[in-house]
């Protein structure tokens, strides 16, 4: 997932995983990671008064990204938290199809158990 947020002349860019870059203005003045919350582990540390002031801004605004990503994806669970996704997916298949689907299960439990392997 990628985002980009701007504060002032700052911007922060989300990379792959929880890398976030801090940009000022065209150069890049710090790598951090974003914790879910916060930009944090700053390196190097943010030395600028004005650029560690404005980590609270670039933070709340990637966060703001994440979740309208996150709410403009399809629900996967119903108000009951049963995966729709799933019985989507079976729905979608042919009966021969889900029969091996079914299949499949049933032969990989019956290999753990006759390699004397606990199923989890």
């Amino acid at each position: 997932m990628r985002g980009e947020s701007s504060a002032q002349n700052y911007r922060a860019v989300l990379g792959d995983q929880d890398r976030v870059e801090i940009w000022q203005d065209a150069a890049l003045i710090s790598v951090g990671r974003w914790n879910g919350r916060s930009i944090v582990d700053c390196s190097p540390p943010l030395s600028d008064s004005n650029a560690a002031a404005i980590l609270p801004d670039l933070a709340a605004q990637v966060d703001a990204e994440i979740s309208a990503a996150w709410s403009a994806l399809p629900a996967a669970c119903n108000a009951d938290g049963v995966d729709v996704t799933l019985i989507d997916w079976m729905l979608s298949l042919t009966p021969a199809e889900r029969l091996a689907v079914l299949q499949d299960a049933a032969d990989t439990f019956q290999s753990k158990t006759d390699d004397g392997d606990p199923i989890p």
